[in-house]
Order: structure tokens, then C-alpha cells, then sequence
């Protein structure tokens, strides 16, 4: 065999090689976002979106939540899995049985408010009648308060059901534009977040957004880590925690 027929050679099974080694990287990347989400290819996830807060449509959707369910959406058609959009106050099927992704704070979506109140009875928000500027998030004693102009907070959190097939990921920020933020770190920290938190348990943290008025929702810092609080009833509540959930044995 000549110098050149070997050259083209190795060069042919130098290139397959990394090939081969790409492929599989990619499919190693891809396995490790599907675990963490909890996706499958072929299937499809719920996006379920808050109304605009202060619009009298009941269909009307804020920009920068579009947004974020783009982001939410990008990644879930790079799974090979079909996104389905559902406005908070509409019939949306079933809970566990298709991963979902929540967007908006309790008081313009009803979806949230439920997830809070039977998942997450640590955390709560204050109503725009008790506080307009804040909306304050209160986790386990905790406040995280809005500043207008300076920092803004949102919550993101895993919620790992009983006996459900897939996760709930709730994006509870205090204006949309946070919800955004908190969508965009998700998506891009889903890696990081995949080796801290696994693929199995519950989490929920609290994502601080800076200088909105420079960066818009590009500045973000990872604040603190809720999840013993979050998933937890607030001891103040304990007494008042009798309330049992439906019995689904009656049918």
C-alpha cells in the first residue's frame, strides 16, 4: 500500500473517529437535559402562562413571558418533545402526567397558586393591594423584596410528586420580565443545575435580577437556595395545616 493510500486511511478513520466521539457526546448532553427535565422524545410538555397583569383580556399575555416560553419551548423542540401552550385559566389536563412548565406569579395564575398552596406551603407573595412596589416573596421567614430599578427576585423550582410520571417546574417572578430571567438561567445553567440537583428530588432557589433598566433580564445571580423551606408547611401555619387533600378513592 502506498504513503498516500496510508495518509487517507488514517485520515478516514481519524475523522470517523471523532465523529463517532461527537455523536456520542452530544447524545451524553442530551440524555443529561432529558433526565433532569424529565423528557422523553417523541412526547410532548405543557407551558402554561399567566395573564397580563394589568389588561382586562383574559387571553392577554405579557412580552417578556412570551419570551421566556420561547426559551422554555427552543429547549423542549431540541428534545424532540412538542411544546403545548395553555393560558393559567383554562382546562389543562391531568397533573404529573406530561412534564410542565409553570410561568407567573399566584395572583395572575391560578395554576401557580395551586401549586403553592398543595406542593409548596412554604412560599407565598404579597398581593398588589398589600404591596404594590415589592411583591414581596416570603420563603421559610425570609423576604425577598423588589426594588424598583435595582433588583428584582425570582423563585425556580423542581416539584417531584408522588406517584406522578413527570416534573413541574414553576418560574414565579415578580414582573415578567423576571420570569424571563429566570427562563434564560434555566436554560442556559440546566448543566450546572443537572449535577447539583440530579434528576430525582424536589429543589426551588431564589435568582436575583440587577439593573434592569442597563441589562434588562441578561443580569442574573443565583441568591439562595429555598428548598428546606419551600417544600415545608412555615412554623406559624403548623396549627392550621389540618386540611387534608382530596380522597381520590371514592373516584
Amino acid at each position: 500500500m502506498s504513503d498516500l493510500a496510508i495518509n487517507l486511511l488514517a485520515s478516514a478513520i481519524a475523522g470517523f473517529t471523532v465523529w463517532v466521539s461527537q455523536l456520542l457526546l452530544r447524545r451524553r448532553k442530551r440524555a443529561r437535559v432529558e433526565g433532569f427535565f424529565g423528557l422523553q422524545a417523541g412526547s410532548s410538555a405543557l407551558l402554561i402562562v399567566s395573564k397580563q397583569a394589568r389588561s382586562e383580556w383574559a387571553n392577554s399575555i405579557e412580552k417578556s413571558d412570551v419570551s421566556a416560553m420561547v426559551e422554555l419551548a427552543v429547549l423542549l423542540k431540541s428534545c424532540d418533545v412538542t411544546p403545548r401552550f395553555y393560558m393559567h385559566h383554562e382546562d389543562v389536563p391531568g397533573i404529573g402526567d406530561e412534564v410542565e412548565f409553570c410561568i407567573g406569579g399566584p395572583m395572575s395564575n391560578l395554576r401557580t397558586a395551586a401549586h403553592l398552596r398543595w406542593h409548596m406551603p412554604g412560599v407565598t407573595q404579597s398581593t398588589f393591594e398589600e404591596d404594590p412596589e415589592g411583591l414581596t416573596i416570603r420563603v421559610g421567614g425570609k423576604d425577598f423584596r423588589r426594588v424598583r430599578g435595582e433588583s428584582e427576585y425570582a423563585l425556580i423550582a423542581r416539584i417531584v410528586i408522588d406517584g406522578a410520571k413527570r416534573p413541574i417546574f414553576l418560574i414565579l417572578g415578580q414582573t415578567a420580565l423576571a420570569n424571563e430571567a429566570a427562563a434564560r438561567y434555566l436554560v442556559r445553567k440546566k448543566t450546572a443545575l443537572s449535577r447539583a440537583y440530579g434528576n430525582e428530588r424536589s429543589f426551588c432557589f431564589v435568582l436575583g435580577m440587577y439593573g434592569r433598566e442597563v441589562y434588562g433580564p441578561h443580569f442574573v445571580r443565583l441568591v439562595e437556595d429555598i428548598t428546606g423551606s419551600a417544600f415545608n408547611v412555615p412554623p406559624t401555619l403548623e396549627g392550621h395545616a389540618g386540611a387534608k387533600a382530596p380522597d381520590d378513592s371514592r373516584g
